[in-house]
């Protein structure tokens, strides 16, 4: 039985790194991916992998990713990063850091959200390519972490693999955490991080 994975494409669509919803599908498609589906816009990306039967090592996974490692798939998702990473370089010409989340584990990041949702509010999720660096983001924001008030700007919570991050609307670019989260150690390199709305992730499904 195939796997499904939610890709989530750092940097799409920014800087000059231009990609079609409809060119990316095709990409992945070539690189072996039984079933494809760009969701809002292409750094969302929905893939199933026949090649995957869930049925591997614990110790496969490593630490990478959301699930760690109790996924225990027989690819691992680094295996899945690597294709998916490789099928986008081939064809455009320059890399694309993928995190790469099973749809199972999105639903329980979703479920796991821990602020209420008003209106005045942006709801994200933050994610990386590796656990290790949502680990030193955490570090690097340990005292908004430990912060529990609604009254400022923004509240975050660390989750499983991820932080939540509740902004204010129009202070998303420029709150506390965000600057945290820009600096270079988090946006560049071989493992990043990426930001999704909550709405954005309700809507990855096939």
């Amino acid at each position: 039985m195939p796997n499904t994975w939610v890709a989530l494409l750092r940097g799409v669509n920014v800087g000059g790194n231009t990609i079609t919803s409809a060119d990316l599908v095709a990409a992945i498609r070539d690189a072996g991916f039984s079933r494809v589906k760009a969701v809002l816009a292409s750094g969302n990306v929905l893939v199933d992998d026949d090649d995957d039967d869930g049925d591997g090592d614990a110790g496969t996974d490593a630490d990478t990713g959301v699930g760690g490692p109790s996924a225990g798939l027989t690819r691992g998702r680094a295996e899945v990063r690597r294709r998916l990473e490789t099928a986008i370089d081939a064809r455009y010409g320059y890399g694309v850091q993928v995190a790469v989340v099973r749809l199972d584990e999105m639903q329980a990041v979703i479920d796991a959200y821990p602020f209420a949702e008003v209106a005045d509010r942006h709801a994200y999720v933050t994610f990386a390519t590796d656990r290790d660096v949502i680990a030193a983001l955490a570090e690097d924001a340990a005292g908004l972490l430990a912060a529990t008030s609604a009254s400022g700007s923004e509240r975050l919570a660390l989750g499983d693999g991820v932080i939540y991050w509740e902004v204010a609307k129009g202070s998303s670019t420029n709150s506390p955490f965000a600057k945290i989260s820009s600096r270079a150690r988090y946006r560049t390199g071989a493992e990043v991080i990426t930001t999704r709305n909550l709405r954005t992730l309700r809507k990855l499904a096939w």
